[in-house]
């Protein structure tokens, strides 16, 4: 016998990660409290584990201890985290920085991480420990391979609004506190980013777009990649109640819920004034491409 077998005799495959007997506690001055107590749990390949609890049940504390993130005054008192054949409690820290990744900003509202989430890039202004900030660019590194749903359409299929414009999804967040987070949780695909240096030059343009190149406020569009290539000019004619636009674009960037060839996303710029205008804007438009002969 080679491994595990279910009761058709096939050989169980092998899990991914397997945790045995997994105990956190608190440390109080009136003793130790449990937290988590003798947790046992496995993730086999291609599958989801899903954890459901109340709140304050230990999820949170869970998800820490798998990666061995747990900080004082909790502590892992027993039990074995296996991960590629590897007990995650017991990597010298230097290892387990490198299996957890790296953590590049906090930010104080979910609203702000979202936007990220939907811009797929972004600028950060970071306040350091000594008081000083910093800007930081933060590009396009990857995606958890979901797929990508409007939270301004979960809202409306909730009856939660009419106005699903940025300001109208800001507006009810500020009303219902209590359900930000399920209205986050609506969309499953998660953005991942990485940390470019700024340069004085490069402040001068936006985030780096899917074609690898800086945006420019007001020249950039994100359109379909499949529909018009990267690099490609074209006259984008709009007209609405916010902005009239007749102007040449570029194809710099893209976007999973942007579908279609007359379909674009326009790079307002960065900043409050810019923020607005791209939560607002949403109006019909015609697009000509120009092509070489």
């Amino acid at each position: 016998m080679t491994g595990p077998q279910n009761m058709q005799g096939s050989a169980m495959p092998v899990p991914v990660m397997e945790v045995r007997n997994l105990s956190v506690v608190a440390r109080t001055p009136a003793g130790e409290r449990p937290i988590l107590s003798g947790i046992d749990l496995s993730v086999t390949p291609r599958s989801v584990l899903g954890i459901i609890g109340e709140s304050g049940s230990g999820k949170t504390v869970l998800s820490r201890a798998l990666v061995n993130w747990i900080k004082s005054p909790l502590s892992i008192t027993g039990g074995s985290v296996n991960y590629g054949g590897r007990d995650l409690l017991t990597l010298p820290a230097e290892q387990m920085a490198g299996l957890r990744g790296r953590e590049i900003a906090y930010v104080a509202d979910p609203l702000d991480a979202l936007v990220l989430q939907i811009q797929g890039s972004g600028r950060l202004r970071i306040a350091e420990a000594d008081g000083s900030q910093r800007t930081v660019r933060l590009a396009f590194a990857g995606t958890n391979d979901q797929p990508y749903r409007s939270v301004g359409n979960w809202l409306l299929s909730q009856g939660a609004l009419r106005d699903a414009s940025w300001p109208g999804i800001k507006a009810w967040t500020v009303q219902n506190p209590q359900r930000v987070n399920e209205m986050l949780w609506s969309n499953p695909r998660t953005v991942f980013f990485r940390e470019e240096a700024l340069s004085e030059l490069d402040a001068a343009f936006g985030p780096r777009g899917a074609q690898g190149v800086p945006l420019t406020p007001g020249r950039s569009i994100a359109v379909d990649r499949d529909s018009i290539p990267y690099g490609t000019p074209v006259w984008l004619a709009s007209s609405g109640p916010l902005v009239n636009l007749q102007k040449l674009v570029l194809a710099q960037d893209t976007g999973s819920a942007i579908v279609g060839a007359v379909r674009a996303d326009y790079f307002a710029g960065t900043g409050g004034e810019a923020g607005d205008m791209a939560g607002r804007l949403k109006q019909p438009l015609r697009l000509w491409v120009l092509w070489p002969k």
